[in-house]
């Protein structure tokens, strides 16, 4: 049986690249809109209305990740362009340490909505927890020179936000298909967003070819 390979492996992140540029940028900047007074042209949950500044933050985040992440990762394992991957690093790190603080931040605080499911901040807040304490050793792993570390943990962290990226990739057309999505449904595709972020980092990491990354 034929296996993926790492080459072809990498050309794997410029799909949610191309996804965070073509949907869920636009798509944001609708909500960006809406939430700072303009024109209401896609529906926001009422409750957002409760905490827009931590709102605004994580979709400001989550857009800046989106878009440098698959980039960023892409230079990490390659081993090529490792100009790019410093110059980006600190960018990079710095949107997803907002999502992820954001992400938290909302899961905590934010009431739950009345259609969704009893558990989703809770699941929400765990997700968001795993990603920074990720982020926070990768940082630690960097400052002790610790490459190939930093890197594995780099990996994991930005796997976790790049689920939730896979998620509005699985979530969005079914919400135009299916007015009132299942609440199982929902939690269920959330949660395969971020497995399949977090498989796609463990696999590249444990890729023979790892070295390149250190």
């Amino acid at each position: 049986m034929p296996t993926l390979s790492r080459a072809s492996a990498l050309w794997l992140l410029w799909i949610p690249l191309g996804f965070s540029l073509l949907v869920i940028l636009p798509a944001s900047t609708l909500r960006l809109t809406e939430m700072l007074g303009g024109p209401a042209v896609i529906p926001t949950p009422l409750h957002f209305a409760t905490m827009p500044t931590a709102i605004i933050a994580h979709i400001v985040a989550s857009v800046g990740f989106g878009i440098l992440a698959p980039i960023q990762v892409h230079a990490m394992i390659s081993g090529r362009r490792r100009g790019l991957h410093r110059r980006l690093g600190k960018p990079t790190f710095a949107f997803a340490l907002a999502m992820a603080v954001t992400g938290l931040w909302a899961a905590l605080a934010l009431p739950t909505a009345p259609d969704e499911h009893p558990s989703l901040n809770t699941i929400r807040a765990l997700a968001a927890l795993a990603m920074l304490v990720c982020l926070i050793v990768s940082l630690r792993a960097l400052r002790t020179h610790s490459y190939s570390v930093h890197a594995a943990w780099s990996l994991r962290g930005y796997g976790m936000g790049m689920g939730a990226i896979t998620q509005a990739f699985f979530l969005i057309p079914l919400e135009g298909v299916i007015d009132d999505l299942p609440n199982a449904l929902h939690v269920g595709l959330l949660l395969i967003g971020w497995l399949l972020g977090l498989g796609l980092a463990e696999w590249l990491i444990r890729k023979p070819g790892r070295d390149a990354m250190a």
